[in-house]
């Protein structure tokens, strides 16, 4: 762990505010990965990353390359991600020095990964397809020492000159195989054509391989609309985009600052949601620097070491500042099974997808040092039997269990001979009752772990059990084991797209709706159907986040109709599981001045539609069998339409036959059609047209609803189907809380950007936790239930039982252990 000197901070505080985070990039967004034309974090959701390019390592950039300076940026800078550019060719480059520039670029990875924000390792090179061997062989070894961390990002050539795409198409496949030899997981981003101005021409022919972004590079005194077209037309045909290089001036480096064109680029990457880095962090007597002549290294900057360009991209950079969720911990109830990828932290390991039986993912990559926790709740105290699910291609690896810290066993993987061979291993283990920690500690690498069965001795499971390993998964509901259902299905749940605080995650809204195969409601349309060469229908869905309503907003003219709707989400495509027999309920408003026609149609991954008995307003609605669900909804009115899956079928829409393979479990996407002509009983039909015709989605509900009152889900208080929710005070009220919802908050108007964290040390703890700075927490035990809140500095958990809980404030967040 890096260590900082402890600095006196007198006047320099009184000109400046330190953004603190409270939860760090990497922790909090994890892997992160590319989701059609979108990066996502180990969750799906839709990120930005913001930061700085440092300048060439072997110039006036290279003093810059260390932990003060990353950390500085971090905390007054608002920036998740830096760029590390390795200058090639050039005076005292890679190519003349390899050992140094290596280890300058080496000295910035570690201190990234100490400091948990993300990291660009860029090949600053214009001709890198002359010598691809030296490429390749640094980042084989980049990516072999640091690819087990989800903080590198790969920039495998900075700004092609005189190389057309399908020859550098040839140079990125090479590196990318090199890098993949060592590092599955994370983004490679492939320069492109005219100094990484061209990734439309990538569009043409792009790398068929997960996780690839192409780069652009803009100075905003030079480059502009054009710029933005080119990457939106590769944006629209499903690559991810990532302005890896950018300038406030002109191309060259100097000239005049243009910060209307800066700000109207930083608005439309905002809108596209594109990461970004700016050029960058040099004391070099250039426009484009950050900092002026003789600026230090280390950070702690005041204005008059910022150039203008310093100033522009700080202040915009703080305005954007990003606020980071807490990682929410996975409890696994045993008896019941235990998934290797269901840790609550690690350090030094990847997922892959396992070719055991019952599918799903190991972890792998293991190393000595590596490490991974788990939240375990045990239904009773005895003697449980720990079954290991292990596979190793040459053996020899082992790795020790720790539980609440105390060692409990050494195991001694054997050799199964692949990678993908899994074997079973036992060992017993005396538990008490109620919540653990478990730890596994690698000591030597070179096995993968599937999950652990835990059954307990004459201790039953959730399903009734004794020596069962049926569990509680995530949906709340007791699976695995014999109960029949899959864990984590959700079977019988319901399943809500608009929720009592908004948009439930099982239906995540992306803030700007877009094209392609990224999470969450998006568009299909803006096509051209008539002759006119204009677009004549688009169908944008937004969030009316003060009615919590889906809006649709139709402009269609004279053509064939075409579909938007909104999928599940995620890559692979995320599902939910809505069972043979359960029901769906949606209600629609039409606030038009006419009748429209609505119809919906529900398919699975394999796009097999999914037809059903439904009704409208309690009418059964009978139609043609090329029409899963359609009714009307006259002007003005609002309409509740439902229905069950029972004897449902699929049409096969291109061979006109019944197929029977609808595969409920696996409904990935919902498409809407809406009209104002009767539907002909044909898939193409010529509607009348109109513009500007809204439709509100008011409810979206799937699955099981009859018992739901709040989608199954749970409240902010921890409680299934409750009534509590955030007030106006960021205050969990309402239900059972006690708490009287409060509208008139007082917010002092000279509150700091200076904020608060809550450290406990040693942790785990056993006694009194004393809050620095921090006056209102509440605290949860590791179910989600609050157990407790106060607003004085100090928490006592003295009498409190073992376990884990998570301390909360308004602007910090830290699980706590309680021995």
């Amino acid at each position: 762990m890096k260590k900082s000197k402890l600095i006196i901070i007198t006047s320099l505080l009184l000109a400046m505010s330190i953004y603190l985070p409270a939860q760090t990039a990497v922790k909090s967004w994890g892997q992160l990965h590319v989701d059609g034309s979108k990066i996502v974090n180990e969750h799906n959701k839709e990120i930005q990353l913001q930061g700085m390019s440092l300048f060439w390592s072997q110039w006036e950039g290279k003093p810059f390359y260390e932990y003060n300076t990353l950390k500085w940026l971090r905390d007054d800078w608002c920036v998740n991600v830096v760029r590390a550019a390795m200058g090639i060719e050039d005076s005292a480059g890679y190519n003349m020095d390899p050992q140094g520039n290596d280890e300058t670029i080496r000295t910035a990875i570690q201190a990234a990964i100490d400091l948990d924000i993300y990291i660009m390792v860029d090949w600053h090179s214009h001709y890198a397809q002359n010598d691809r061997a030296s490429a390749i062989n640094f980042f084989s070894k980049i990516a072999e020492d640091f690819g087990d961390h989800p903080n590198i990002l790969y920039e495998i050539y900075n700004e092609p000159r005189d190389i057309g795409w399908n020859d550098l198409k040839g140079y990125h496949e090479d590196v990318i195989a090199a890098i993949r030899q060592h590092d599955p997981n994370n983004i490679i981003i492939c320069g492109t054509p005219e100094y990484s101005s061209r990734p439309d021409h990538a569009a043409w022919n792009p790398i068929n391989q997960p996780n690839i972004a192409y780069s652009l590079h803009y100075y905003a005194a030079s480059h502009r609309g054009e710029y933005r077209n080119r990457a939106e037309s590769a944006m629209n045909n499903g690559l991810c985009v990532f302005v890896t290089e950018y300038g406030t001036t002109e191309f060259n480096g100097n000239g005049g600052l243009d910060a209307g064109s800066s700000n109207e680029w930083w608005n439309w990457m905002e809108h596209h949601k594109i990461g970004h880095c700016n050029w960058s962090i040099s004391n070099k007597n250039e426009a484009s620097s950050a900092l002026t002549p003789g600026a230090p290294a280390g950070g702690f900057w005041t204005d008059d070491h910022l150039t203008a360009s310093g100033k522009l991209v700080r202040n915009y950079l703080r305005s954007k500042c990003p606020t980071y969720d807490p990682p929410i911990p996975v409890t696994t109830y045993v008896p019941g099974k235990l998934e290797a990828e269901n840790y609550s932290a690690q350090e030094g390991i990847q997922n892959e997808v396992t070719t055991d039986v019952g599918g799903g993912h190991n972890v792998g990559y293991l190393d000595a040092n590596d490490w991974l926790e788990y939240l375990v709740n045990a239904s009773g105290t005895g003697e449980y039997e720990f079954t290991y699910r292990l596979a190793s291609k040459d053996g020899g690896g082992s790795f020790n269990l720790l539980i609440d810290n105390t060692l409990e066993h050494t195991i001694t993987v054997p050799q199964t001979g692949d990678w993908q061979s899994w074997e079973d291993l036992v060992e017993t283990v005396d538990l008490t009752a109620g919540d653990h920690v478990f730890r596994i500690e690698v000591i030597e690498g070179g096995w993968n772990f599937n999950y652990v069965n835990i059954t307990g001795d004459n201790i039953p499971d959730c399903n009734g059990d004794i020596n069962g390993t049926a569990s509680i998964d995530d949906c709340d509901v007791c699976s695995g084991g014999n109960t029949g259902t899959p864990p984590n299905a959700c079977n019988g749940g319901c399943f809500s797209g608009i929720g009592p605080i908004g948009i439930r995650d099982d239906f995540t809204l992306a803030e700007e709706p877009s094209r392609g195969d990224g999470a969450g409601i998006y568009w299909w349309g803006e096509a051209t159907l008539g002759g006119d060469g204009a677009p004549n229908f688009q169908a944008l869905v937004e969030r009316n986040p003060e009615s919590e309503k889906l809006e649709v907003t139709i402009s269609q003219g004279e053509g064939e109709y075409q579909p938007f709707g909104f999928s599940f989400g995620g890559s692979p495509q995320n599902t939910i599981d809505i069972s043979q027999d359960a029901t769906f309920e949606i209600e629609f408003s039409n606030p038009s001045d006419q009748d429209l026609i609505i119809a919906l149609a529900i398919q699975d991954v394999d796009g097999r539609v999914l037809n059903t008995n439904s009704k409208a307003d309690g009418e059964p609605f009978s139609d043609a069998w090329r029409y899963p669900f359609s009714t009307k909804i006259h002007a003005g009115a609002t309409i509740v339409y439902s229905g069950d899956f029972a004897g449902g079928f699929n049409a096969d829409y291109n061979q006109g036959a019944f197929d029977p393979t609808f595969d409920y479990t696996q409904v990935a996407t919902v498409m809407l059609t809406v009209t104002n002509q009767e539907n002909s009983g044909a898939p193409n039909y010529t509607p009348i047209g109109f513009s500007q015709v809204l439709v509100e989605i008011n409810e979206l509900r799937f699955g099981d609803c009859s018992t739901a009152t709040n989608d199954n889900a749970k409240d902010c208080n921890g409680v299934y189907n409750g009534e509590a929710f955030i007030d106006d005070c960021n205050k969990c009220a309402g239900g059972n809380t006690g708490m009287v919802p409060n509208s008139s908050c007082v917010v002092a108007s000279n509150e700091s950007l200076s904020k608060p964290t809550i450290n406990v040390y040693p942790n785990p703890t056993s006694g009194i936790i004393h809050l620095n700075g921090i006056s209102d927490w509440t605290l949860f035990n590791s179910m989600g239930f609050e157990v407790s809140r106060g607003t004085n500095e100090l928490i006592d958990l003295s009498n409190f039982p073992s376990g884990v809980y998570l301390i909360k404030s308004k602007n910090s967040s830290i699980r706590v252990i309680r021995k």
